[in-house]
């Protein structure tokens, strides 16, 4: 949904500015960098999704193994292949190496920004 509000450089930016952090596992920060770029994809195909219909993708991206997990060995695993509750923990050192995006000066353009107050339009593009 943020991608298809704000646009999927906001998107990127922003998902991924958090990731980088001295606390997080390098498999934790590998997983959420590689989930994110999936769903902001899912969002490029769906402009005009709904929330709900953007679960939906986003769940079949899960099943189908899009998506990685921390597998019950610690491994980075893709999704269709650990049942649901034996996903394992993401654990040891962080990443290093400059795994913050540096700051830029771009100014994000969504195409037309939609704070959904109408409750029916959620894409980000005019219709």
């Amino acid at each position: 949904m943020l991608a298809n509000r704000f646009g999927p450089e906001f998107a990127q930016e922003y998902t991924n500015a958090h990731e980088g952090v001295d606390t997080n596992a390098a498999s934790a920060e590998a997983m959420d960098l590689h989930n994110n770029a999936v769903r902001r994809r899912i969002a490029a195909e769906h402009p005009d999704a709904s929330p709900e219909e953007l679960a939906t993708f986003v769940k079949e991206a899960v099943l189908r193994g899009d998506m990685v997990v921390v597998g019950p060995d610690g491994m980075l695993t893709p999704s269709d292949q650990v049942a649901l509750g034996e996903t394992g923990r993401a654990e040891g050192p962080p990443a290093t190496g400059g795994t913050k995006p540096p700051p830029t000066d771009t100014e994000f353009t969504s195409g037309g920004y939609n704070p959904g107050s109408d409750g029916e339009s959620y894409g980000t593009y005019d219709s």
